[in-house]
């Protein structure tokens, strides 16, 4: 996660000139990527909307796909 930190102060971070909307979605019992990466992620998207789910973990699109794609859906 250090390279997503060091954004140069002469230009915006790569991640800010991204031209689509981008859900994120992070289960609260994901050990794989942390809350502060998320987090981190949601503010450099411009067009980013990110969800705290409950019960999930890392691979939420796989572990309970009908509600993945209901919140797919209202992005």
């Amino acid at each position: 996660m250090g390279g997503l930190r060091r954004a140069r102060r002469d230009r915006p971070h790569p991640l800010r000139r991204l031209p689509h909307k981008t859900l994120l979605l992070r289960g609260i019992q994901d050990s794989f990527v942390l809350y502060s990466t998320s987090l981190h992620l949601a503010g450099q998207l411009p067009g980013a909307r990110a969800h705290l789910l409950g019960r999930y973990s890392h691979w939420t699109q796989i572990e309970y796909v009908a509600e993945f794609h209901r919140l797919e859906h209202l992005s």
